[in-house]
């Protein structure tokens, strides 16, 4: 008889942990789920940014317009692209002659609630290939 009563414990306490332990697991699970969007997110709009400066400085000086131009245009095309995207997403391009400034900055929400926010700036002196190729050539001669 005695056996037969530690077995049913034995039985009752395994089915205790696991109605605690498989909930804990599936909310870690979702939580680290969540945070992963946080990373994709930012790591999507680090990415455009840099796409967006990039563009701006060297193809926006050889089509003949301004840095800024080109980098707004960029910008807009791939914000609106984006498969999914947080909440007040706001980007912005600035620029002079010199660089070409970018600056996005959102929020992610986690479980409902808008915790994570996320910002990012990329700063892109102007290209210009001409010139640096001619100033080359003349400091070779």
């Amino acid at each position: 008889m005695n056996r037969r009563t530690d077995r049913q414990r034995k039985r009752g306490s395994l089915t205790v942990e696991a109605s605690l332990v498989v909930p804990m697991c599936v909310m870690i699970l979702a939580l680290l789920l969540s945070l992963t969007f946080y990373v994709y997110l930012r790591c999507w709009y680090t990415q455009t940014a840099c796409e967006a400066a990039v563009q701006g400085s060297g193809y926006g000086v050889l089509e003949g317009r301004s840095g800024q131009e080109k980098a707004e245009k960029k910008w807009e095309t791939r914000r609106r692209e984006s498969g999914f995207s947080g909440q007040n997403v706001t980007g912005g391009v600035t620029g002079s002659g010199k660089e070409v400034q970018v600056k996005v900055s959102g929020k992610v929400s986690v479980w409902g609630r808008q915790n994570l926010i996320f910002e990012t700036g990329i700063r892109q002196k102007i290209i210009r290939p001409v010139t640096f190729v001619r100033k080359v050539t003349a400091f070779r001669s």
